[in-house]
């Protein structure tokens, strides 16, 4: 298929800020997945899993449904997605199924430097870099959150570049 003159691809700052426009109705609009998450149940072997990975978590909804019916209780659930906005709802959904969840929000851009990784979990604080955009509330929130289900949030360097955000929350 030939590819048209007015084609445009995203680049990855500009697909994150599209994603975390629309990726919140994902739950209103569930329809379009129910069939599909079905089939995954059906046909995966949850009963027996150990550990589940999933990449593009979403709002939590499968992971929801997997941890509440699906998996034993001694499993552990892992997801990373590119959206800082799809991470914070999938947080709030999954937050009573502590500590058995884990769910990162992993990029490959310039990262953190290590001075900066505390202080940009203050409200208004903004990284050096600068290139988000924000007004520098959304680490802010997401350290709130945390600590409104007695967890943190904190971020690492990952080996390839760029930084990997954590939520660690306690077992009840």
């Amino acid at each position: 298929m030939a590819r048209s003159r007015n084609a445009r691809t995203l680049a990855p700052d500009q697909a994150r800020r599209v994603y975390d426009r629309i990726g919140s109705l994902q739950d209103s609009q569930a329809f379009y997945e129910d069939r599909a998450t079905d089939l995954l149940v059906e046909y995966g072997e949850f009963a027996s899993a150990r550990r589940v990975f999933e990449f593009g978590c979403g709002t939590g909804r499968f992971a929801a449904r997997l941890l509440a019916q699906e998996l034993p209780f001694e499993a552990a659930y892992d997801a990373v997605d590119l959206s800082p906005n799809m991470v914070r709802l999938a947080k709030e959904r999954l937050a009573p199924f502590a500590p058995r969840v884990r769910v990162e929000v992993s990029d490959g851009g310039p990262g953190v430097p290590e001075a900066e990784r505390e202080r940009i979990f203050e409200p208004f604080a903004r990284g050096a870099a600068g290139a988000g955009g924000g007004v520098g509330l959304g680490l802010a929130i997401v350290q709130q959150v945390a600590r409104h289900h007695r967890g943190h949030a904190r971020v690492l360097a990952t080996s390839g570049g760029g930084s990997r955000f954590e939520v660690i929350l306690p077992g009840r």
